[in-house]
């Protein structure tokens, strides 16, 4: 999947979860800086959080946790490997680690924590007053050469740590972005898999993209083009100055307001269509009107299926 910090991604048969306010992801989930999740966050894989993230849910995953600088969690922690608190983390409930927890500075745990193997309690602050005194009285002694030497080595070694690949499937949410129950706030595109179950009002800067059999509960307002794929159920609106497609045998269960409307025959709008600069409707694709009567034909299906 390619990777674009300005673009909202959820992978194939992610899952909302109404009765538990979870979402539940095959994949990495990887919250950018300062975006806002009131979910509960599952998955098999990893999470990534940047900083200065609130998450207002309980979090867990199968493996590996990273939660960067200033950040806060109000629920729980629960990871199956390795957790990572960066400087001033606030976690609201209980910490649960199946192997080594490392924290930085001044981390706040409030409901306390349980780790299966080693824990390491970083104190940034004197190790990088005592790194910039021992590069001083080297310079003061004329080893520049050493000085850069030591820069170089740590930059080099500083981008192989930051060089952390994520799955193929990941769950990626751009820099100040919100997701919330009832409304999604997202500064740049939004690009959603297929057989997916989502729900909430999605307010795009950018265009949408929607896979196949997914099913949405909720609005899509966007400034940039919307594209739904095949067998797409939205209960909803669709709303945008731009251009809207409709895959094959999809069901919009609300209005369509766009400049242009391209869709297929066997598509629905149940409700008001406005497109001011035209409607196009494309014949069903032949092999799909093959199928349909090779089933007419064999008596699987009716004769309304292939008008």
């Amino acid at each position: 999947m390619v990777f674009d910090k300005k673009t909202l991604v959820i992978p194939d048969e992610t899952v909302y979860e109404d009765s538990e306010d979870r979402i539940m992801v095959n994949g990495d989930i990887i919250l950018d800086d300062r975006t806002k999740i009131d979910y509960n966050l599952y998955t098999e894989k990893r999470i990534f959080i940047g900083e200065w993230v609130k998450v207002h849910g309980d979090m867990s995953a199968e493996d590996d946790i990273r939660i960067d600088r200033f950040s806060e969690v109000q629920g729980d922690i629960i990871g199956g490997n390795d957790i990572y608190l960066g400087e001033r983390v606030k976690v609201g409930g209980k910490l649960t680690v199946g192997k080594d927890l490392d924290v930085g500075d001044d981390v706040t745990i409030e409901k306390g924590f349980d780790a299966k193997g080693w824990i390491n309690i970083r104190n940034p602050i004197p190790l990088m007053i005592y790194f910039i005194i021992y590069l001083f009285n080297l310079l003061k002694r004329g080893h520049g050469k050493e000085v850069d030497k030591i820069l170089e080595e740590i930059n080099e070694k500083d981008l192989i740590e930051e060089e952390i690949p994520v799955s193929d499937e990941f769950l990626f949410v751009p820099s100040g972005s919100v997701v919330e129950p009832n409304e999604i706030k997202i500064n740049g595109n939004c690009r959603i898999g297929g057989k997916c179950k989502l729900r909430g009002d999605y307010n795009v800067l950018g265009s949408v993209k929607i896979g196949d059999e997914t099913e949405f509960e909720g609005n899509i307002k966007a400034l940039g083009n919307i594209t739904l794929g095949d067998n797409v159920n939205l209960f909803g609106s669709l709303e945008t100055e731009e251009h809207v497609i409709l895959g094959q045998e999809c069901m919009i269960n609300g209005d369509v307001s766009c400049s242009t409307l391209e869709m297929v025959q066997n598509s629905e709008v149940e409700g008001i269509i406005h497109a001011p600069d035209g409607v196009k409707i494309n014949p069903v694709a032949k092999e799909d009107m093959d199928e349909k009567l090779r089933k007419f034909d064999s008596g699987l299906d009716g004769l309304d299926e292939i008008l």
